[in-house]
């Protein structure tokens, strides 16, 4: 399992790097498995490379298709759908935050499996939010830089509440156990 790097980690604001199936930084199903892994440890629907310090374009993420997670490597969107559709998006490198974000409906896409097969797939609704959310991530883009600043302060301000509540029914707990 891998862990995930800070928040204000400068890997995360970066593009990543082709993923060189000849010379790779590291192991393709080595990658998957960790990824894989650490995504479910974090009760996420996708986890790119970067968010665990290593600069490869490559993620991982759920899909309605599959049971198991699908690695994504040198992934591309090959057509976006006009129609846009508003929701909330979060992020394993952002807990607690969630911002509404408008994203194309529907994606077409290529990317190479953990094999170096070559994959063509068309996602819709949460799995193609979920492509460009960790594609974003690939190009230096985190899902906060969608929102407006009010939107952005907004969804801080609410972290910050719940981060609160969190801690007090922590504290109330802990009271009652050493009473």
């Amino acid at each position: 399992m891998y862990q995930l790097v800070e928040e204000s980690a400068k890997v995360l604001r970066e593009p990543t790097q082709q993923f060189d199936f000849d010379n790779p930084i590291v192991d393709p199903v080595e990658l998957r498995e960790k990824l894989t892994e650490t995504m479910y440890k974090g009760q996420g629907l996708g986890l790119s490379a970067n968010q665990v310090g290593i600069p490869a374009r490559a993620f991982v993420m759920r899909t309605a298709e599959k049971d198991d997670a699908v690695i994504c490597i040198n992934p591309t969107v090959r057509a976006w759908s006009k129609e846009k559709v508003l929701m909330e998006e979060g992020c394993l490198s952002f807990p607690g935050l969630f911002v509404s974000i408008s994203r194309p409906a529907t994606i077409e896409v290529e990317f190479y499996n953990e094999k170096g097969e070559k994959q063509e797939a068309k996602y819709a609704g949460i799995t193609a939010r979920c492509f460009q959310h960790e594609l974003d991530h690939l190009d230096g883009i985190l899902f906060i830089e969608h929102a407006s600043r009010l939107k952005l302060e907004r969804a801080q301000a609410k972290r910050t509440k719940r981060a609160r509540e969190q801690r007090r029914f922590v504290e109330r707990l802990q009271s009652f156990r050493t009473a």
